[in-house]
């Protein structure tokens, strides 16, 4: 239902702003807009924020109208619900800091962590059964990061 609403959503919005899929720059694929438009195809967000941009809305304009539809709701109504929420949780102070860093899977970080214990054992002269010992984990594992 949602790639209907979104389908619905964006062919309006194309509609009001009088423009045609050939007139899409080339970041724009028209075939593929075509098709998320029929909602034979989905969108990512991404994909979603170029073709709003190219329509001259913001990408919220779009969503807010397919979920207006989806909900059977007027999409003013939804974005004053939407509003609330936001202010709710602290959203309305200042723009949210967004970490560019990147992020370690924990599993990752872990076991990046009992390399550097492992290579810590090695380094004071340890062997590897001492390690395993010390670090209370198989042999096997100290072999993987010796």
């Amino acid at each position: 239902m949602l790639r209907q609403a979104i389908a619905a959503a964006l062919q309006h919005v194309r509609q009001k702003q009088q423009v045609l899929l050939t007139d899409f720059d080339e970041g724009v694929s028209s075939v593929h807009t075509s098709r998320v438009e029929r909602a034979k195809s989905g969108v990512t967000i991404e994909k979603l924020d170029s073709i709003a941009r190219e329509l001259g809305v913001h990408p919220l304009t779009v969503l807010a109208l397919a979920y207006g539809a989806q909900e059977s709701v007027v999409p003013t109504d939804l974005l004053e619900r939407i509003s609330n929420e936001v202010t709710s949780l602290g959203g309305s102070f200042a723009a949210l800091p967004i970490d560019q860093s990147e992020r370690v899977h924990g599993r990752v970080a872990a076991a990046q962590r009992r390399r550097d214990d492992v290579q810590r054992l090695k380094a004071k002269g340890m062997t590897m059964a001492e390690a395993a010992e010390e670090l209370g984990i198989a042999r096997q594992t100290v072999w993987r990061h010796w």
